[in-house]
Protein backbone atom coordinates (compact mmCIF):
# COMPACT_ATOMS: atom_id res chain seq x y z
CA UNK A 1 0.00 0.00 0.00
CA UNK A 2 2.56 2.43 1.03
CA UNK A 3 4.56 1.67 -2.35
CA UNK A 4 1.10 2.48 -4.44
CA UNK A 5 0.34 6.16 -2.25
CA UNK A 6 3.83 6.98 -2.77
CA UNK A 7 3.41 6.59 -6.51
CA UNK A 8 0.22 8.30 -6.61
CA UNK A 9 1.64 10.91 -4.67
CA UNK A 10 4.12 11.77 -7.17
CA UNK A 11 1.67 11.81 -9.72
CA UNK A 12 -0.44 14.31 -8.03
CA UNK A 13 2.57 16.10 -7.43
CA UNK A 14 4.05 16.35 -11.01
CA UNK A 15 0.28 17.24 -12.02
CA UNK A 16 0.19 20.29 -9.95
CA UNK A 17 3.38 21.16 -11.07
CA UNK A 18 2.19 20.78 -14.92
CA UNK A 19 -0.86 22.99 -13.61
CA UNK A 20 1.00 25.60 -11.61
CA UNK A 21 3.04 26.35 -15.38
CA UNK A 22 -0.05 25.89 -17.97
CA UNK A 23 -1.96 28.37 -15.27
CA UNK A 24 1.16 30.82 -14.76
CA UNK A 25 0.15 33.33 -16.95
CA UNK A 26 -3.20 33.96 -14.89
CA UNK A 27 -2.09 33.53 -11.70
CA UNK A 28 -2.49 30.11 -11.19
CA UNK A 29 -6.65 30.64 -11.59
CA UNK A 30 -8.25 28.17 -12.96
CA UNK A 31 -11.86 27.61 -12.05
CA UNK A 32 -11.35 24.40 -13.85
CA UNK A 33 -8.99 22.62 -12.35
CA UNK A 34 -10.36 19.03 -11.07
CA UNK A 35 -11.06 18.96 -14.70
CA UNK A 36 -7.51 19.74 -15.88
CA UNK A 37 -6.28 17.73 -13.29
CA UNK A 38 -8.90 14.59 -14.56
CA UNK A 39 -7.58 14.79 -17.91
CA UNK A 40 -4.28 14.05 -16.86
CA UNK A 41 -4.42 11.70 -13.90
CA UNK A 42 -7.00 9.43 -15.28
CA UNK A 43 -4.51 7.33 -17.87
CA UNK A 44 -1.74 7.82 -15.27
CA UNK A 45 -4.27 6.17 -12.39
CA UNK A 46 -5.39 3.35 -15.32
CA UNK A 47 -4.37 0.13 -14.13
CA UNK A 48 -3.33 1.03 -11.31
CA UNK A 49 -6.69 1.06 -9.01
CA UNK A 50 -8.59 -2.18 -8.15
CA UNK A 51 -11.87 0.37 -9.16
CA UNK A 52 -11.29 2.16 -12.43
CA UNK A 53 -11.81 5.70 -12.22
CA UNK A 54 -13.30 7.95 -15.18
CA UNK A 55 -11.96 11.46 -15.31
CA UNK A 56 -15.48 12.59 -14.27
CA UNK A 57 -14.72 10.24 -11.00
CA UNK A 58 -11.94 12.45 -10.68
CA UNK A 59 -12.67 15.61 -11.84
CA UNK A 60 -15.48 15.11 -8.42
CA UNK A 61 -13.25 13.45 -6.24
CA UNK A 62 -10.58 16.45 -6.19
CA UNK A 63 -12.46 18.90 -4.77
CA UNK A 64 -14.50 16.37 -2.23
CA UNK A 65 -10.77 15.59 -1.10
CA UNK A 66 -9.36 19.34 -0.31
CA UNK A 67 -12.45 19.76 1.44
CA UNK A 68 -12.25 16.77 3.36
CA UNK A 69 -8.42 17.31 3.90
CA UNK A 70 -8.68 20.88 5.31
CA UNK A 71 -11.08 19.88 7.44
CA UNK A 72 -9.80 16.20 9.12
CA UNK A 73 -5.56 16.99 8.48
CA UNK A 74 -4.89 20.42 7.33
CA UNK A 75 -1.32 20.06 8.27
CA UNK A 76 -0.91 17.31 5.51
CA UNK A 77 0.31 18.15 2.48
CA UNK A 78 -2.69 17.97 -0.39
CA UNK A 79 -0.90 14.82 -2.87
CA UNK A 80 0.10 13.05 0.19
CA UNK A 81 -3.90 13.27 1.31
CA UNK A 82 -5.20 12.45 -1.72
CA UNK A 83 -2.93 9.60 -2.66
CA UNK A 84 -4.14 8.09 0.88
CA UNK A 85 -7.71 8.36 0.55
CA UNK A 86 -7.69 7.32 -3.20
CA UNK A 87 -5.73 3.95 -2.47
CA UNK A 88 -7.89 3.75 0.88
CA UNK A 89 -11.32 3.53 -1.22
CA UNK A 90 -10.40 2.41 -4.61
CA UNK A 91 -7.83 -0.09 -4.26
CA UNK A 92 -7.73 -3.56 -2.06
CA UNK A 93 -4.48 -4.53 -1.06
CA UNK A 94 -4.28 -8.63 -0.54
CA UNK A 95 -2.44 -9.41 2.49
CA UNK A 96 -0.74 -13.15 2.96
Amino acid sequence: MDNLVATITELLTATGEAHHQAFISSGGEDPEWARWYATKLEPELSGKLTAPLSREDIACLLPLLEKERVLKEPQTGWAQYYARAIVERFSIIHRD
